[in-house]
């Protein structure tokens, strides 16, 4: 069994205090998590599972500086070698793991001889170069991949990826985003997931889920007599038919889910009927 030293005076200190009971447990999690240098993967589905609670990218904006983000996608907690370790020594047998690992990331120069931190390690020291890496940092936390894997319907996701770049740009709005999300899964917990909005939809509209809605009693209403009247149309794309037969994104949503017009045109009269039976 892999034993760590543990700070006995965590709980006394601000930036601790600050968290809330998800990212507290997030802030154990990686340390137990990481390698014998700080390095880990940042696994956010593993990680809520075994906290107990939801955690994601937005979570990680309290811990800026104390986790950093690497080239190859893995995060480095910063004092990680420091804490445990003290000075390093190579001719050390349970230090030359750690020398292994810090050499596998381009971290052994910074943490060795103590080059001043950035997002990534800067292995030249050229100042211009350190500069723009400092001036990317803001970046890290408008990762809208992340974003999207939180989002619980997997359609959509370039469109709706698109219209984020575009419309977001602080991290401020970026946690909104997380949040509505989140909301927004809390919503429709008991709907079937064929009603759920397309990410791109959602993101037509995220702003209305910044805040807790209550949950709806039933599915969203998807109009039999509509969607008839548009099969009857020969339309083949719902995004033609959208607006001449006003279409609801719901209902949009609804016809790309089961195949498409055509598909749904093609079926027989029992599994279009079963179509509209949605509990």
């Amino acid at each position: 069994m892999a034993k760590r030293f543990t700070d006995t005076r965590l709980y006394q200190k601000s930036w601790f205090r600050k968290l809330t009971p998800p990212q507290k447990c997030l802030w154990h999690w990686t340390l137990s998590q990481c390698d014998n240098a700080g390095v880990l993967d940042l696994d956010f589905e593993l990680a809520s599972f075994q906290i107990g609670a939801e955690v994601g990218l937005a979570d990680l904006i309290p811990l800026e500086g104390k986790l950093e983000l690497l080239k190859g996608g893995k995060y480095f907690i910063t004092e990680f070698v420091n804490f445990q370790y003290g000075q390093l020594n190579d001719k050390c047998n349970p230090h030359k793991p750690v020398y292994a690992s810090l050499k596998k990331y381009g971290l052994l120069k910074r943490v060795v001889e103590g080059y001043s931190k950035g997002i990534y390690t800067p292995e030249d020291k050229d100042k211009d170069k350190v500069k723009d890496k400092v001036k990317d940092k803001d970046k890290v936390n408008l990762d809208f991949d992340s974003a999207y894997k939180e989002y619980p319907k997997k359609m959509g996701r370039q469109k709706g990826i698109d219209k984020a770049k575009k419309e977001i740009k602080t991290k401020e709005e970026f946690i909104l985003l997380v949040q509505a999300i989140r909301n927004y899964k809390k919503y429709m917990l008991n709907e079937d997931p064929k009603y759920f909005k397309h990410f791109s939809t959602f993101m037509g509209e995220w702003r209305d889920w910044t805040e807790e809605k209550e949950a709806p009693l039933s599915s969203p209403k998807i109009d039999k007599a509509k969607i008839l009247r548009v099969l009857a149309s020969g339309n083949t794309k719902v995004s033609e038919a959208k607006g001449p037969y006003s279409l609801s994104d719901e209902e949009c949503d609804f016809l790309i889910d089961n195949g498409g017009l055509i598909a749904i045109g093609s079926m027989n009269e029992f599994n279009f009927n079963a179509l509209f039976n949605k509990k």
